[in-house]
């Protein structure tokens, strides 16, 4: 019993720093793409080394997403997260930074499923990260995350 309970307190130290490691990482990843986001010109101006850098900060959104899922007490991940969709959002008509980070706040998700305090807690990090952002910006990604959400439920009819 005691050989199970040590394993058991091994394995998950292990995965708990994993995980750590992972959401820090993510957060000097999100730190690049940031000042990759600076760098892109408007929509429309860009050019083949501006497309390569579009998909590295999707890339790079993406895996934060995951981080953060695997990690979800990281506010300052979420703030980063949020900061650098609402930035990409401005550089993107398709604004596919908010339909990668929408699973974050889309609260019909498994994991979210019938846990109304992990909800209520997700909604406050959310509104946490969203009073960071100017007004406008915050304003601008809630709604394009809430129309990627109700186009994901209810179609795009």
């Amino acid at each position: 019993m005691k050989k199970i309970f040590l394993i058991a307190l091994i394995f998950s130290l292990i995965s708990f720093k994993a995980a750590a490691v992972s959401a820090d990482d993510s957060l000097i990843a999100l730190s690049k793409a940031e000042q990759l986001v600076t760098s892109l010109p408007e929509e429309g101006r860009y050019q083949e080394s501006d497309s390569k850098n579009r998909d590295k900060i999707f890339d790079i959104l993406e895996k934060s997403v995951k981080a953060f899922k695997d990690s979800p007490e990281d506010q300052l991940l979420l703030d980063q997260i949020v900061k650098v969709a609402s930035a990409m959002n401005k550089k993107d008509s398709e604004q596919y930074s908010s339909e990668l980070v929408l699973v974050l706040f889309d609260y019909s998700e498994p994991e979210l499923k019938n846990q109304s305090a992990a909800i209520k807690k997700r909604q406050e990090q959310y509104e946490t990260a969203l009073k960071k952002l100017p007004p406008a910006d915050a304003a601008a990604l809630k709604k394009s995350i809430q129309n990627f959400i109700r186009s994901k439920h209810q179609g795009n009819g």
